[in-house]
């Protein structure tokens, strides 16, 4: 299952969405959409990201969502 989160701050890594993210399942990974323009840092965060889960997650993390 793949989870856009968004109202990222533009610090934010790969490591802080996958820790944030990781007690509703089995992160399988994390997709940090970097910031374009002239004024963006190399790195810097666009504000989103999407979140995958592992597929025998997906029951629980859709529960949690739900409430």
């Amino acid at each position: 299952m793949r989870l856009f989160v968004g109202g990222l701050p533009p610090d934010i890594t790969k490591r802080d969405v996958e820790g944030r993210f990781a007690p509703f399942g089995a992160v399988a990974g994390c997709d940090i959409v970097p910031s374009k323009g002239l004024g963006a840092s190399p790195g810097e965060c666009r504000g989103f990201a999407y979140v995958d889960f592992e597929p025998k997650d997906n029951a629980s993390l859709a529960r949690c969502l739900s409430l």
